[in-house]
């Protein structure tokens, strides 16, 4: 028997991520790569490049691990982009990727470190 909070909580993590990213900035869009992979989150950014933004549980699992970097690289290739942020729930890395640097950090972090306004 399950009270289904912790069912969803991958979604709820990305709705708490998008909650705090729109205060910032009212437009906020998803990305399709030209090889059909998407990445949950592009904001643009005034006067800088764009933030782009993966919400994923946990990249514990190797083939989680490899789809959403997979991804997430190419996006910042197509973007001409150097950083981007994975938000996970708990686990804090730097990965180099084709390039450039994919930020791993817990949710807490990410959602303190945001800025008051963009």
């Amino acid at each position: 028997m399950s009270s289904g909070i912790l069912v969803n909580s991958s979604h709820l993590l990305e709705n708490l991520v998008f909650t705090a990213l729109r205060r910032l900035h009212p437009e906020i869009y998803y990305y399709k790569t030209r090889n059909g992979r998407e990445v949950d989150f592009i904001v643009p950014m005034p006067g800088r490049s764009k933030m782009l933004v993966q919400v994923c549980e946990s990249l514990a699992e190797p083939q989680t691990r490899k789809r959403e970097t997979t991804a997430f690289s190419e996006a910042m290739a197509e973007l001409d982009l150097k950083t981007g942020t994975i938000v996970t729930r708990n686990e804090d890395e730097r990965i180099e990727a084709g390039g450039g640097t994919i930020e791993v950090v817990p949710a807490w972090r990410f959602l303190l470190e945001l800025p008051e306004s963009m």
